[in-house]
């Protein structure tokens, strides 16, 4: 039996000692995954562990049974789910946590650790439909706004040098930067090494379901570290034009190299190696087409061979019988 068998052994035996009859496929397909991700990334735990919005106590009873030597505390400000932990706590015997109903505003402790388990969606009214079209500074503002009050009742409840540690829902990268810049403003640190991506597939819709995983220090940082690590963390990955755009305002510097392609009067690629100005030891390529816009951070060793690339490239686009125009060292980055 492989590992990922083993753990979802050991899922199903902890949900065999339960009654379970009224989860939903899909709400016991998330728990699984949610459970398993907390077996390989989440067992850090210091003594004095909260889980805040914890829903039903369900995921923070399988912690808790799990990790027999630390206390865990869990709040929600519905009745109802709280009376369905306390019934989970007892059908498993547990002595290691409690559950109490809370807004957060009546707690009279910090905890070293904070744990959030898809909870954005129901605490924060991030409207993000209404946001997808603005100017990509602007999504950035209003995220954060959004984010303003939950972000200080969570730094408020974690104690000094505590972490929060979070798997959540987050639907743009402009989402993410705005939490990130609302929670920096009450003193949380953004800990880029344990960021990443929680994917599973929903064994009832079989839809895949995406969260992102990340964690926060109760520590000071200046706003400008928080933009580095988070561009840092979006390149490479799926890019929209406006957020391309703006890492090369924010992040880059003078160009290379690079070349302009024009159909007629029309401009059709816009194509370039850019320095990076908070880091001599790498560099930008950036390309802009009717296709899309991407940017991408290479170590300077490579340099040659982006060089190399963006010949072949303007080489394939003179053949294609456009009218090109080279960019002249030293001139500033302009996004497309």
């Amino acid at each position: 039996m492989g590992k990922i068998e083993r753990q979802r052994s050991a899922v199903n035996s902890f949900l065999g000692k339960l009654d379970i009859s009224g989860m939903t496929p899909s709400e016991k397909s998330k728990f699984e995954n949610m459970a398993i991700w907390v077996m390989n990334f989440g067992d850090d735990y210091s003594d004095n562990v909260l889980e805040a919005s914890c829903g039903n106590g369900l995921l923070l009873c399988f912690i808790a049974h799990t990790n027999p030597g630390k206390q865990f505390t869990g709040i929600d400000f519905e009745e109802e789910k709280i009376n369905q932990a306390n019934a989970f706590k007892e059908a498993l015997g547990l002595e290691n946590v409690k559950f109490r109903v809370s807004d957060f505003t009546d707690l009279d402790q910090q905890f070293d650790t904070v744990l959030l388990f898809d909870t954005f969606d129901e605490n924060v009214q991030a409207e993000r439909d209404k946001y997808r079209f603005k100017r990509f500074d602007i999504q950035v503002e209003e995220f954060a706004a959004d984010y303003s009050g939950y972000a200080y009742a969570l730094a408020q409840l974690t104690a000094p040098s505590g972490k929060l540690k979070a798997v959540e829902h987050i639907d743009q990268g402009t989402e993410l930067l705005g939490m990130l810049n609302s929670f920096n403003e009450y003193g949380m640190t953004f800990i880029d090494k344990n960021f990443g991506d929680m994917e599973y597939v929903d064994s009832a819709s079989q839809s895949k379901v995406s969260f992102t995983a990340f964690e926060l220090k109760k520590e000071p940082e200046p706003a400008e570290n928080v933009f580095k690590k988070w561009a840092e963390k979006q390149l490479g990955e799926q890019m929209t034009p406006a957020k391309a755009d703006y890492i090369l305002f924010t992040c880059a510097g003078s160009r290379i190299e690079g070349y302009t392609a024009y159909d007629g009067f029309r401009e059709v690629v816009f194509s370039g190696i850019f320095e990076n100005k908070d880091d001599p030891d790498s560099f930008f390529i950036y390309r802009a087409s009717e296709k899309g816009k991407n940017i991408l951070r290479y170590p300077q060793h490579r340099m040659s061979e982006a060089k190399l690339t963006l010949a072949r490239d303007e080489e394939i686009d003179k053949k294609r019988g456009l009218n090109i125009i080279e960019f002249r060292p030293g001139s500033k980055a302009e996004g497309k």
